[in-house]
């Protein structure tokens, strides 16, 4: 490194090329996930960020939810999906109102972490 000292535009362009590095985004780049409490990828992050504990509509076990899916499967818990789902032509009302509870809910969430963030902008832009 050297015979570098008397470039410094040799130092400009590696210091740009590392920084680039850093702000170019790298799918198997590994993060704090704090939904698993371990590290994963970036994609896995947000694969979790998507999941929602929630109860089945049916028999009240708790359940994992997507946050973006309407589908039947979502409400309901594997052994409850064998005659609830979303093959039948009727649908209990059970799960008819667990949905629209859990999309209060997601709303609720959303709403919390815009708050939150809004409060982080607002802090650090006045310092």
């Amino acid at each position: 490194m050297k015979w570098l000292d008397s470039d410094p535009q040799t130092f400009e362009i590696i210091f740009k090329i590392e920084d680039m590095n850093d702000h170019e985004k790298n799918p198997n780049k590994i993060l704090w996930n704090p939904f698993r409490e371990t590290f994963t990828t970036i994609k896995e992050v947000e694969a979790d960020s998507d999941i929602i504990d929630w109860n089945c509509a049916i028999c009240n076990v708790h359940i994992k939810s997507k946050m973006g899916s309407k589908k039947i499967e979502n409400f309901i818990c594997n052994k409850c999906s064998d005659s609830h789902n979303s093959r039948n032509k009727r649908v209990d009302q059970r799960v008819i109102d667990t949905s629209v509870r859990f999309n209060k809910h997601c709303k609720s969430l959303l709403k919390g972490e815009q708050r939150e963030f809004i409060t982080h902008i607002r802090r650090s832009s006045k310092g």
